[in-house]
C-alpha cells in the first residue's frame, strides 16, 4: 500500500521556490553521489545501508552467491525505501512549515539534513531515540505538539515503546512515520525486522470503540485509548504511516518540568530555586497490630524540591494547571507514584492525559502562588497538601512583593474559615487570596508552583517542621485559655465515611480510661491547635480529625483505633517529623480490599471495633499509660500482629466482603443511636438484619 490520499507529485512543495530541489530529488542525488564516491560514508543514506555505498571503482567484485544475494537485497531495499521517501514527501507537502521531530539512533543518517534542505521553513529537531524514556518525554514535550514525528531509528531497541511513549506528542491530524518497518521476517531479506511494533498495532484493531471500564488494568485501558487515538494506518513494504485523531496533554513530573524550563529558557518560565534531595530518618515509634503500610518507612528518600515560575498558565478547578500542551506537575498530589493520575482527569497512558476544555473565562495579571487543591476545603487535604507548599511562599514573595495566593473554591462554592485561619497564621491575609470557581478556567500571567514538602505515602521533608511550627505558634495565641485535659479522645463527625458500628461502646472504653471526648470540627481552629499542643495523650479514630498532630512541637503519646483497610499513613509521617509514639489497634473492615489490590469501597468501608479480638490489646495499651512496661507491650503486639485483622485470618469471623451501609442506615447511626442504650441499639440492628 502506498500513502493515499492525495499523493503529491515528486516536484511538489507549497513553499519551495522553483529552484529548490524536492526531497525525492535530493534523495536521488544522494544515491548517485554515493555510488560515484565510495569514500563518502560519513553520513548514511536515508534509504541505503552503508555497505551499499560502494561503487564500481572500489575494486571489489561479488564473486560468490551470498554477495550476489545481498546485492539483490539492497536493490530491493533501494526501491522500497525510495517509495518511503515519496510518501514522506507527500506528508511534508501538507505541512511544509510544520513542527517536525526526528528520532534517530546511533546510526549516522542524512535524512534530517535532506528534509531541512527540501523544507527550509519547517521547524525540525532531532532527538536520540535511546534516551531514557522520561527524559525523552520531557525533551519532546518541550516543543510539542508536532505535525510529523519521523522515526529514523532502525537500530533502536524497541519501536513499540517509542510508539506508546511518543505518538501522543502529535497534533490531531499529525503523522507518525516509521522509516523501517516490516510485518514479517524474510530470511532472504537483509533489512532489519522489528518483531514488536506490528503485534502492538494488531492488538489495537479489535478494541477500537471499546468501553474503558475502571475495572480493567492500566495495560488494557491504555490499549483502548491508543486504539481510539490512531486514525488511518498505512503499511507499505518497508515503512509505516499512522495518523493521530485526538489531542492529548503531556503529564510531567518535577524533574521533567525543570528540564523543559532549561530547554525553553524564559519562553515558558524559569526555575527559581532547587533544594537537593535528602534522606530523612523517622523519629516516630510505631506499634501496630497489622501489616505495615508503604508510608511506614524507617528512612524517607525526599526528592529535590523546586520553586518554578510559569508564564501564562491556565488554572482549572480542583488544582489542575496546564500550559499549552503540558499538565504542570503541581496538578498531581501523588507526585512519586509510578503512574501519575488523579480525579477530574482521564489518564490515557503512562505519559499522557485528557484535559477538559479550558478556554479562559478571565485573566489574572501579576504573580500568583498556586495553592489550589484536588480536594479544596477538606481539612485533611488542606493540612497535608496545601500547607506542604507554603515553604515556597517567602522566597516567592521576596521576588514578587505583590504576590497573591490562588485557591480553587470548593464544590459547594464556599471556602471554610479554617483555610483562611491557616493561611493568615502563615502571613497570608484575606486580601492576599484570590479564589476561582468550580466552573472557571483562569489564565494567570505569572504562576508560582512548588514541589510539596509532604506527599503521602512517599516522603516528608524534615524542613516542613518550620512551617508547621510557625502556623501552630501563631494560632495558639488566638486560642481561648480554657483548661486543657491531659487525655483526649477525638471523635469523627457523625456523618463521616468509615463509620464505626459500635462507636458508643468504644468511646465509653476510653472515657473509663480517663479520656475526654472532643469533636474538633465544632471548635475554632486556634482552640483545636491549643488542645492538641496541650494534651499529653491523644487518642481517636484514625482520619483527618487527627491531622492537628502536626502542630505539636513535642512528641505525643498517640492511640489510634480504626479499620484495617484505611491505608493512609498521615499520622506516622507526621510522627516521623515530630517524634510521636503511636499505637494503632485496628479491626477488620466490613469491605475488604481485593487480593493484592486496593479499592475505594474498602478504603471508606464501615467497621466495628472487635472487643473480643482487639479488646485485650487495647486494654494493655491503656494500662501502659499509667504503668509503662515497654517489653510487655512489644511482646503483646508481636502476638497480635501474627493474628492481624483481615479476611485471611482465622481469628476474623465473618470478615468477608459485605455491602457498605446505606445512606438510611448511616443516618440512623447518626440520629437514633446517640439517644438509645447499647441493648436497644443492638435490638434495632437485629431487627434490620432479620
Amino acid at each position: 500500500m502506498g500513502f493515499d490520499p492525495e499523493p503529491a507529485s515528486e516536484g511538489s512543495g507549497l513553499l519551495a521556490a522553483a529552484s529548490e530541489p524536492t526531497l525525492i530529488e535530493l534523495y536521488r542525488h544522494r544515491v548517485d553521489a554515493a555510488q560515484d564516491a565510495a569514500s563518502d560514508v560519513d553520513l548514511e543514506l536515508p534509504v541505503l545501508d552503508q555497505n551499499d555505498c560502494s561503487g564500481p571503482d572500489t575494486g571489489t567484485q561479488a564473486d560468490d552467491g551470498e554477495e550476489q544475494r545481498r546485492r539483490g537485497g539492497y536493490r530491493s531495499l533501494r526501491r522500497a525505501e525510495e517509495a518511503a521517501v515519496v510518501d514522506l514527501q507527500a506528508v511534508l507537502d501538507r505541512c511544509p512549515a510544520g513542527n517536525v521531530a526526528v528520532l534517530v539512533d546511533d546510526r549516522p543518517s542524512a535524512l534530517p539534513q535532506l528534509v531541512s534542505l527540501a523544507y527550509p521553513y519547517s521547524d525540525l529537531r532531532e532527538f536520540y531515540a535511546e534516551t531514557e524514556k522520561g527524559r525523552l518525554h520531557a525533551e519532546l514535550a518541550a516543543w510539542a505538539p508536532y505535525d510529523l514525528i519521523l522515526v529514523d531509528a532502525a537500530n533502536s531497541s524497541n519501536h513499540a515503546a517509542l510508539f506508546r511513549n511518543v505518538f501522543s506528542h502529535l497534533k490531531p491530524g499529525g503523522t507518525f512515520f516509521v522509516r523501517t518497518f516490516r510485518t514479517t521476517n524474510w530470511s532472504s531479506d537483509v533489512r532489519p525486522y522489528d518483531p514488536h511494533l506490528w503485534p502492538v498495532l494488531a492488538k489495537l484493531m479489535p478494541v477500537r470503540g471499546a468501553v474503558e471500564e475502571p475495572t480493567l488494568s492500566w495495560t488494557q485501558r491504555d490499549r483502548i485509548n491508543m486504539a481510539d487515538a490512531v486514525g488511518r494506518m498505512v503499511i507499505d513494504e518497508d515503512h509505516l504511516i499512522l495518523t493521530n485523531r485526538v489531542a492529548r496533554y503531556a503529564k510531567l513530573r518535577d524533574e521533567q518540568m525543570n528540564a523543559i524550563l532549561d530547554i525553553r529558557r524564559d519562553e515558558v518560565g524559569v526555575l527559581l530555586e532547587r533544594m537537593p534531595s535528602v534522606n530523612f530518618k523517622s523519629r516516630c515509634v510505631l506499634r501496630r497490630n497489622a501489616e505495615l503500610l508503604k508510608g511506614h518507612r524507617e528512612t524517607y528518600s525526599v526528592p529535590p524540591l523546586s520553586i518554578r515560575e510559569y508564564r501564562r498558565a491556565v488554572c482549572l478547578p480542583f488544582g489542575i494547571a496546564v500550559q499549552d500542551n503540558l499538565v504542570l506537575p503541581e496538578t498531581y498530589r501523588h507526585n512519586q507514584y509510578t503512574r501519575l493520575s488523579r480525579t477530574s482527569l482521564s489518564s490515557k497512558s503512562h505519559f499522557f492525559t485528557d484535559v477538559p476544555p479550558h478556554e479562559p473565562s478571565r485573566r489574572l495579571d501579576g504573580p500568583y502562588f498556586n495553592l489550589a487543591s484536588e480536594y479544596p476545603g477538606h481539612f485533611g487535604h488542606v493540612m497535608s497538601e496545601v500547607v506542604s507548599r507554603l515553604w515556597g511562599w517567602a522566597p516567592a514573595k521576596e521576588r514578587h512583593p505583590e504576590l497573591k495566593a490562588l485557591l480553587s473554591r470548593t464544590r459547594g462554592g464556599k471556602m471554610p474559615s479554617f483555610v483562611y485561619g491557616v493561611l493568615a497564621a502563615y502571613g497570608i491575609g484575606p486580601n492576599d487570596i484570590e479564589l476561582y470557581g468550580r466552573d472557571e478556567a483562569v489564565e494567570v500571567d505569572v504562576l508560582i508552583g512548588v514541589t510539596p514538602m509532604y506527599s503521602m505515602p512517599d516522603y516528608v521533608h524534615p524542613g516542613i517542621a518550620d512551617v508547621w511550627s510557625t502556623i501552630g505558634r501563631n494560632l495558639v495565641t488566638e486560642a481561648d485559655p480554657a483548661q486543657i485535659p491531659e487525655r483526649i479522645f477525638v471523635l469523627r463527625p457523625p456523618d463521616s465515611v468509615r463509620p464505626c458500628g459500635n462507636e458508643a461502646e468504644l468511646t465509653d472504653r476510653f472515657i473509663r480510661a480517663g479520656f475526654r471526648t472532643v469533636r474538633p470540627e465544632t471548635m475554632p481552629l486556634a482552640d483545636q491547635v491549643a488542645l492538641f499542643r496541650g494534651a499529653k495523650v491523644i487518642a481517636g479514630v484514625a482520619g483527618s480529625a487527627l491531622m492537628s498532630l502536626l502542630y505539636c512541637e513535642t512528641g505525643k503519646r498517640v492511640i489510634l483505633v480504626g479499620s484495617d483497610t484505611y491505608t493512609s499513613s498521615n499520622d506516622y509521617m507526621i510522627g516521623a517529623v515530630r517524634g510521636h509514639e503511636i499505637d494503632q489497634v485496628l479491626s477488620a473492615a466490613e469491605i475488604r480490599h481485593p487480593p493484592g489490590g486496593w479499592s475505594r469501597e474498602a478504603f471508606f468501608s464501615g467497621w466495628s471495633f472487635d472487643f473480643e479480638r482487639e479488646g485485650p490489646l487495647l486494654d494493655l495499651v491503656l494500662a501502659d499509660l499509667d504503668d509503662p512496661n515497654p517489653d510487655q507491650l512489644a511482646a503483646a503486639y508481636t502476638r497480635f500482629r501474627n493474628a492481624s485483622p483481615g479476611a485471611d485470618s482465622d481469628l476474623v469471623p465473618g470478615a468477608k466482603a459485605r455491602p457498605q451501609k446505606s445512606r438510611l442506615e448511616r443516618a440512623a447511626i447518626r440520629i437514633v443511636k446517640p439517644h438509645v442504650g447499647p441493648r436497644t441499639w443492638a435490638r434495632l440492628r437485629s431487627l434490620r438484619r432479620s
